[in-house]
């Protein structure tokens, strides 16, 4: 049974890799290789490149003195800081939210055959983030540590270890969440505030990250001896890794201690969170007068409600609605710090334009909304079908979210880069420009990307709004944008000047938003038509 239940689940993760939506068929084996190289590049070639990097600086120093441990400890909390992050967003939904729950809990399916099933799906998704930390410092450690035998084991089991204890934490803030969040109405709104906790203190670590390690080499035997006496634990599990067979039976011990105890607590918890309903106080009815409402508004209002219900689409699709307003509030406080800096390299506030243009871009990418709206639709498409509104006004309530969640926020983006870069009236207006016209080239396009690439055979939203072939070409469009607009510049910049070469590519961006326009008001409606 649960083999059976595993290959569904696999194959639901997958889908997009074998299946062409489009076209109804099987890919052929050479496009589905291609597909699996390039997310393996994407995870091995840059993750796994960014912190062997840093394994190359850490591992020699610490080795040498005699503190391997400590070295494997290091990189043992990256990698379940790292793991979790890649999990957190989706444990809840995908241990308690999956779309099938309820069918799967009316066949003549065991309770644990299903938790189990989808645990594995949550234990392999934290484990490809963590591994993707701590594989890389454990071949830099054996190439310059010379570790014994015993070493190697011992460093190896440590990396199971890892990824089980970054089961343990996920599966532990999933449950979380859901106890919290079954009383409460609105369960999104519970999992975004806790999730985004989590990701600024993330960040937090992250951006003190060097100054520690400058610490710690400069002292590593004092931080060795502190963390020795005042977190023995710790010290274990970093001797794991250097073979000791205390170590490795104490913290082997420990981690199945909490395995039993987490499958013991979701055992008797699954069903009852998995089918509950929020809870909420009484409603007493009031009369009150009934307005009506245009086509469009009512639409509009289904996508914030459809948006709004999901703390995953909130989460992954529209992070930058957050992120954009902090980097123009950050731009108005440092604006002298930030001005000096663009002074410092550049030499004129011109090139700064361009500079903040390319960071913009990036921004965009968080944002997603569209992408996936068509795809959310799933098997309730029939309901917009059924609908006395044409293909044309559902993708305007669509994409007109998209707009609202990105624009608002850039808004502040916009005062607080024109505060710092200082520009002339002329400048000013260009870059205003731009950040309206990039603004509208990419929400068209992820809309027009998820019609292209709609996948309406889902039973998690995970896979529309993380896994999808339209999320992964919203999310890099913008990038490979900013990589040309640099290119370009590199190219032909120096010729024109900053200012000119700026208005050439508002130009361009304005071109292209009114090129897939088109493109999405013509074959995009005939597509979602002939959904």
């Amino acid at each position: 049974m649960i083999k059976i239940l595993l290959k569904k689940q696999f194959g639901e993760i997958f889908r997009a890799y074998f299946y062409n939506e489009k076209k109804k068929t099987l890919r052929s084996k050479a496009a589905t290789a291609v597909f699996f190289g390039l997310f393996a590049l994407l995870m091995i070639g840059l993750l796994g490149g960014m912190f062997t990097m840093f394994s190359i600086v850490l591992c020699a120093p610490l080795a040498n003195a005699g503190f391997a441990w400590l070295y494997f400890l290091i990189i043992s909390a990256i990698s379940v800081v790292l793991g979790t992050f890649g999990s957190v967003f989706t444990t809840y939904s995908g241990l308690y939210l999956a779309k099938d729950n309820d069918l799967l809990l009316s066949m003549p399916i065991p309770v644990r055959a299903i938790l189990a099933v989808r645990l594995i799906g949550v234990y392999l998704m934290g484990a490809m983030y963590a591994v993707t930390a701590y594989l890389p410092a454990l071949i830099v450690y054996f190439v310059v540590g010379s570790p014994s035998f015993a070493s190697v084991l011992g460093a190896v089991w440590l990396m199971f270890l890892v990824t089980l204890f970054v089961f343990l934490l996920s599966v532990a803030l999933g449950f979380a969440v859901a106890k919290i969040s079954v009383k409460f109405k609105r369960k999104s709104y519970v999992a975004v505030i806790l999730s985004l906790l989590f990701v600024m203190l993330y960040y937090v670590v992250y951006f003190k990250a060097q100054k520690l390690i400058s610490a710690l080499l400069e002292n590593v035997v004092l931080y060795g001896e502190n963390v020795k006496k005042a977190a023995y634990p710790l010290y274990l599990v970093g001797r794991v890794a250097e073979g000791n067979g205390l170590a490795f039976l104490a913290i082997t011990a420990c981690h199945l201690a909490l395995l039993a105890l987490a499958f013991f607590v979701l055992s008797r918890t699954f069903i009852g969170i998995a089918t509950a309903t929020a809870s909420g106080g009484k409603v007493r009815y009031r009369a009150k007068e009934a307005h009506s409402r245009s086509p469009f508004r009512a639409l509009l209002s289904r996508e914030f409600a459809r948006f709004s219900s999901s703390a995953l689409y909130m989460l992954n699709g529209a992070l930058g609605t957050l992120i954009l307003p902090a980097a123009g509030i950050f731009l108005i406080v440092k604006k002298e710090m930030v001005f000096t800096l663009i002074a410092a390299f550049f030499g004129e506030s011109d090139m700064g334009a361009l500079i903040f243009a390319a960071a913009f871009l990036f921004l965009l990418s968080m944002n997603t909304v569209a992408a996936p709206s068509v795809s959310l639709e799933g098997k309730t498409l029939w309901q917009l079908r059924s609908l006395p509104v044409g293909g044309w006004d559902v993708l305007l309530a669509k994409l007109t979210l998209h707009l609202l969640l990105t624009g608002v926020p850039a808004v502040l983006f916009l005062i607080g880069a024109l505060v710092a870069l200082r520009l002339s009236f002329f400048g000013a207006l260009l870059f205003f420009v731009f950040i309206v016209s990039a603004i509208l080239l990419s929400a068209l396009f992820d809309l027009f990307a998820g019609l292209i690439k709609v996948n309406l055979n889902w039973t998690n939203e995970i896979v529309p709004i993380k896994q999808s072939m339209a999320v992964a070409l919203a999310l890099l469009s913008p990038l490979l944008y900013a990589a040309l607009g640099v290119g370009l510049y590199l190219l032909f910049g120096r010729f024109v000047g900053a200012l000119p070469f700026l208005a050439l590519f508002d130009a361009l961006t304005i071109g292209l938003a009114l090129f897939v326009w088109y493109q999405v008001r013509g074959r995009g409606v005939k597509i979602f038509e002939n959904l």
